[in-house]
């Protein structure tokens, strides 16, 4: 019965073919899940549970289903890794990224359950998993294509556009792609900051209307 109704309930937030199998892990590892409003700093956690509590995950409500699934099961490999580790291994060490790609194999192997371009995004990504999707560009891209109104980030914007991203009053000039990020000068302070490719737009703005000190 517990199952059933943690199915009904994550199939409005993951693919329909995927949520025995999701609701399978939490009803086996004894998850509390919370789903909450958008963070900014992260998409979702896993925090140990103290004597004679339960494991507690949370994820975003704003992700959509794709994204959704994999940070839950990002979450639920943290809490397998400690459990089988303990504290004794680094968070997003070698144990965790075994335990991320053991959980995601079955998965992967359902053809119903992610589309094509996150199909083959996410083989590329299991090949060395990150911290964080959107520590990955080419994943992180991929997914924002399937949200319902996608981002636009800094990787889209051609060089020398003038944009925000937090905060409007910080005003940045993108300048020059690197390996991972982009150096973009800071209007204002003039100070350069190494800006992730796939962090979100708030604003661009119209470079005549600027002033540069």
């Amino acid at each position: 019965m517990i199952q059933l109704q943690l199915q009904q309930i994550l199939s409005k937030h993951i693919p329909e073919h995927a949520a025995v199998y999701a609701s399978e892990l939490i009803v086996k590892y004894k998850v509390h899940l919370t789903i909450k409003w958008n963070r900014a700093s992260k998409l979702g956690d896993y925090r140990v549970p103290r004597k004679g509590e339960q494991h507690k995950i949370t994820v975003n409500n704003a992700l959509n289903k794709y994204a959704f699934l994999i940070t839950l099961i990002h979450e639920i490999a943290h809490l397998t890794t400690f459990e089988k580790f303990g504290w004794k291994v680094a968070d997003h060490g070698q144990e965790w990224k075994q335990e991320f790609k053991t959980l995601m194999q079955p998965l992967l192997q359902m053809q119903q359950v992610f589309p094509p371009d996150v199909h083959r995004a996410l083989i590329l990504y299991m090949n060395n998993p990150k911290a964080s999707s959107c520590s990955d560009v080419h994943l992180m891209k991929t997914l924002n294509q399937h949200d319902a109104e996608p981002k636009k980030l800094v990787g889209d914007l051609p060089i020398g556009t003038h944009f925000s991203i937090r905060d409007e009053k910080r005003i940045f000039r993108l300048d020059k792609k690197m390996r991972k990020n982009f150096l973009c000068k800071e209007i204002k302070s003039g100070l350069q900051y190494r800006i992730s490719a796939v962090a979100e737009v708030k604003n661009v703005f119209d470079a005549e209307n600027i002033l540069s000190k």
